[in-house]
């Protein structure tokens, strides 16, 4: 499967305030949130497919703005055969579950479930989103400097390199730092990620590491680590009201 989209924009840091609109609120993607949707497939719960779409609707319909690190799309498009293949074999490995239970069952019962199996494709549904969320986000180039400040904060142990030497995390951080630093007040910008191992105190927690809540402080940011509550901040940011 060959990769046939690319981000609307590769942005320089020099150029943030000048190429990032900042006339409405502001998803920055961590990779985790952006680069496996097409995971959705075989995730615990399917419901994230009607997150995304509402996310997707927002953003195609210019209410919100969806930016990301070129880091993400960087390692998004190296790994992109890798990831497709992986969710085609996760969701195969989910059909011949399927017909392993229809294989208990009588006829009709078991005809009829093998035969909705074999129809089961909702890879192309899911790469869709995955395109269209890419060709309307906004990828921020790192620089030297972006980049200085990770190792730094490796080498100190510093959020969101705190518990374990992760220099990309660090650097697509410092470069929503740098992104919302850049942009007006009272622009809402709000970094989403669903790496709590690395930016939450504990793997299962959805609080910011002390270090992930002062840099928010500072540039007066928000932070999260599930949709719906990414949901719950659009909509208010956007004053409609969410079901």
């Amino acid at each position: 499967m060959a990769l046939t989209y690319k981000p609307k924009k590769v942005v320089a840091v020099s150029k943030i305030a000048r190429d990032i609109p900042s006339d409405k609120p502001i998803i920055f993607w961590d990779s985790c949130m952006l680069i496996y949707i097409l995971s959705l497939a075989v995730r615990d719960s399917f419901g994230e497919y009607d997150k995304y779409k509402k996310l997707l609707g927002w953003i195609e319909g210019g209410s919100v703005t969806s930016v990301t690190s070129s880091v993400v799309w960087e390692e998004f498009s190296q790994h992109f055969a890798e990831i497709w293949t992986s969710a085609e074999k996760d969701q195969n490995n989910l059909k011949n579950v399927l017909k392993a239970y229809a294989g208990c069952l009588t006829e009709p019962d078991k005809t009829n479930i093998s035969s909705v199996a074999d129809t089961i494709n909702l890879l192309p549904i899911l790469e869709d989103i995955e395109k269209r969320v890419w060709q309307h986000t906004y990828a921020i180039k790192d620089n030297a400097n972006l980049r200085n400040l990770a190792h730094f904060r490796v080498l100190h142990k510093m959020s969101p390199s705190e518990k374990k030497d992760q220099y990309k995390d660090s650097l697509i951080w410092l470069t929503f730092i740098q992104m919302a630093s850049d942009l007006p007040l009272p622009l809402y910008e709000v970094f989403v990620t669903a790496n709590r191992e690395d930016f939450c105190i504990t793997k299962k927690s959805s609080i910011p590491q002390m270090g992930i809540q002062n840099d928010c402080t500072t540039v007066n940011a928000g932070f999260t680590v599930d949709l719906e509550t990414l949901i719950n901040l659009m909509t208010r940011e956007l004053g409609q009201t969410h079901p």
